[in-house]
């Protein structure tokens, strides 16, 4: 589901990176973020010796926004 949403929503992340500054993928790191908390009840994990933690908002905007750099490398690279 992540991968999905990821996907989905790395157009517009391209996008903010050739228009707007900053403040635009920020934008839409926290829309993603919010969307799959509040629609799909995701919560973002880390390992923590023996257990898993859930980790605060700014983190999981972090994973978000290189799963977005990530997304938006990999479809440049399928138009050359």
């Amino acid at each position: 589901m992540f991968r999905n949403v990821i996907q989905e929503y790395a157009h517009h992340y391209i996008e903010a990176q050739g228009i707007s500054s900053k403040s635009g993928k920020t934008f839409i790191t926290v829309g993603v973020l919010r969307l799959l908390q509040n629609q799909y009840r995701a919560r973002f994990l880390v390992r923590n010796n023996t257990s898993w933690v859930v980790i605060d908002d700014s983190e999981a905007q972090m994973k978000i926004s290189q799963a977005l750099r990530n997304a938006a490398r990999e479809m440049d690279l399928e138009k050359r």
